[in-house]
This record gives C-alpha cells, structure tokens and sequence, in this order.
C-alpha cells in the first residue's frame, strides 16, 4: 500500500537497496518533517553514509569538482595512449596483457600512496553525493525544483541543507505566531 509520500512499503522489494526503490516524494511544505523524517530512513537504506549531512563550503564542491573533471580527464588520456592501436603494437593476447600491466603499474607509480588514497576517498564521496542529490532532487515537486536552482548541481548537503531552512523558518514563524495568538487569547 502507498504511503503519502509514493513510496510502496508493501512491495516486495522494499527491503532491497536495489537502484529502482523510489525515494519518498515530498508532496508541499506541510509534510516536510514527516517527509524528512521517511527520507533520512530512505537515504540510509540506500547508503547515504550521511553525505546529506556533512558540512560542505559552496566553494569547496566547486573546486572538488573541477579537480574530480580533471583526474578522470587524465586517467583517460592516459587509458587511451596505452591502448592507441596506432602508437602500440597489439598483436598477441600476452602482449595485451603485458600492457595492461604496465599501464596499472605506470598510473600507480606517478602518485605517491598517499595521494591516491585522498584522490580516492575524495572522489567517493562526491560520487555518493551527486547520487543522494539526484535521489533529493527528484523528490522535490516542480515548484521546490525551480526555487532550488541556487543549490550547486550535485552537492547533497546544500540541497539538504536548504531545504531545512526554508521549511524551519517556516514552522519557527509559524510556533511565534501561535504564541502570539495565545498571549493575545481574550473570553468572547
């Protein structure tokens, strides 16, 4: 049976971490602490690992980017030299795999350990937050899309991050008005 949010707990597959679960839709501001509440379950269950929720600079993201585009533009410039038919000589199957293990040895050995292990885990995280973003993204209604458009593309937590202060203040706005109201309450 559907919930509120469009997500079918009664399925089969519900359990599943598989990539086709939807994540729970966020239907107006009204539902947003119910909504937040499924979507951090969601997330969790889909291996998040909290990347919506660790603090990331704007300026930070963009650079993390930039320099991600760089890396993968360079291991595939580097890819396609090792295995340019017209530069190597590709003939035998031992030849093939002689070279195959040159290139692992030679892309290695250009970054000290150390480096590739912060390339590494750099890289990962920024993979699962273009992931969780693209979950958030797509949870949003049309309106909350075209007012998000300030959020860099692919940043989880800012997308997160933004969400929670537009609907806070709303609920904080809404808690001093009702106080307002009852500290102004008078017998009719």
């Amino acid at each position: 049976m559907p919930n509120d949010y469009s997500e079918d707990k009664g399925s089969a597959n519900a359990g599943a971490t598989s990539a086709s679960a939807q994540a729970p839709k966020l239907r107006s501001g009204a539902t947003y602490p119910a909504w937040r509440r499924d979507m951090e379950v969601w997330l969790e269950r889909h291996n998040a690992n909290g990347v919506h929720t660790r603090v990331v600079d704007p300026t930070n993201w963009k650079h993390w980017v930039t320099l991600m585009g760089q890396w993968d533009n360079e291991a595939l410039a580097d890819a396609m030299t090792v295995y340019d038919v017209a530069n190597n000589a590709a003939g035998s199957s031992s030849n093939n795999n002689t070279m195959t293990s040159a290139t692992s040895a030679s892309v290695s050995a250009t970054l000290p350990e150390a480096e590739a292990k912060r390339r590494q885990a750099l890289t990962a995280m920024v993979r699962n937050s273009q992931r969780v973003f693209g979950a958030l993204y797509s949870a949003l209604p049309d309106d909350l899309r075209t007012q998000s458009q300030s959020v860099p593309r692919g940043c989880a937590y800012l997308l997160w991050h933004w969400l929670e202060m537009k609907f806070q203040s709303t609920e904080a706005d809404t808690v001093h008005e009702l106080l307002e109201q009852w500290f102004t309450l008078r017998q009719a």
